[in-house]
């Protein structure tokens, strides 16, 4: 944990660019929540064009949720929030109208990785 999907329009990104934002995702997240690297999962979904919706007017919206362990206080909620956002338009070039970011909280207890359940925010190992 953390799990990050992010659902873009078909064709959006090429491989390279999930690979890269893949990677991206991993370093936002260690350097964020100071956790190993092992611990982020990221998956890529993608959905036909004009499928998606923004003030009831089709488009092209991207969104990243990552789902993460409850515990990290607001202040890095919010960096990694932007950090997310900052690497995600640089890294496509889509518009603020076009993205979307949020983050789900689940208890550490509710969360299993590896065949273990997570360990408590702060007691990574």
């Amino acid at each position: 944990m953390p799990l990050y999907t992010v659902t873009t329009p078909d064709g959006l990104l090429s491989a390279q660019q999930r690979d890269t934002i893949a990677a991206e995702l991993v370093r936002i997240h260690t350097v964020a929540m100071h956790v190993p690297a092992y611990f982020v999962h990221s998956i890529f979904p993608t959905y036909p064009r004009n499928h998606a919706y923004v003030a009831a007017e089709q488009s092209p919206v991207s969104s990243i949720v990552g789902v993460i362990r409850a515990g990290h206080t607001p202040e890095e909620k919010s960096r990694l929030v932007q950090s997310l956002w900052n690497m995600f338009k640089e890294k496509t070039g889509v518009s603020d109208r076009d993205l979307s970011i949020a983050l789900q909280e689940v208890p550490a207890s509710q969360a299993m990785e590896n065949g273990v359940i997570m360990p408590e925010v702060g007691h990574e190992k």
